[in-house]
């Protein structure tokens, strides 16, 4: 590395940490809701709900879903029909079927 690059490079993170002791208190607790805000909606699209589940399990999914339960049978349509069903069904009715098993 040369002596100029190193120079620019110690100059910008001189410049870098003079900008962050800039920030008002404020300042750091709006980044902070900022990448709280960014860490959750993250954590919610990287969690799969039931419809993406069956999905991937589906004739147009990638494979195995995230609840481990393998992929349907190509052609198979009546299986894949009861599981959407099963899933859209309304939850009073999900949860008569959950009791009577």
């Amino acid at each position: 590395m040369t002596t100029w690059k190193l120079t620019r490079l110690c100059l910008l993170a001189l410049w870098f940490a003079g900008a962050l002791m800039g920030i008002s208190v404020s300042g750091w607790g709006l980044i902070l809701l900022g990448l709280a805000l960014a860490f959750e909606v993250g954590a919610v699209i990287l969690s799969p709900d039931e419809l993406q589940k069956w999905v991937a399990r589906s004739y147009f999914g990638t494979g195995v879903g995230t609840d481990g339960l393998p992929k349907f049978d190509k052609g198979d349509w009546a299986a894949e029909k009861a599981a959407l069903d099963k899933l859209m069904a309304p939850p009073d009715k999900k949860d008569a079927e959950g009791k009577a098993a």
